[in-house]
């Protein structure tokens, strides 16, 4: 399962990164959207791999990964 969840948070965040590739005439929702994506998925990265799902970490990634 370790493997599968590297791919998904990987992909999720690749995902996410790629919008910003896009050319941009002003900052519009989809951005914000993008930034606070990326802002929680974080999160649950460092939940997962810096902390191991530890104590209140544990939620934090279940609210984040999802």
């Amino acid at each position: 399962m370790k493997g599968s969840t590297g791919v998904f948070l990987a992909t999720t965040v690749l995902t996410s990164v790629t919008g910003f590739l896009f050319p941009r005439v002003a900052f519009t929702p989809a951005e914000a959207v993008w930034i606070v994506s990326l802002l929680v998925l974080t999160a649950a990265l460092i939940a997962l791999y810096a902390f191991r799902l530890v104590g209140s970490w544990r939620w934090i990634y279940v609210l984040g990964a999802r």
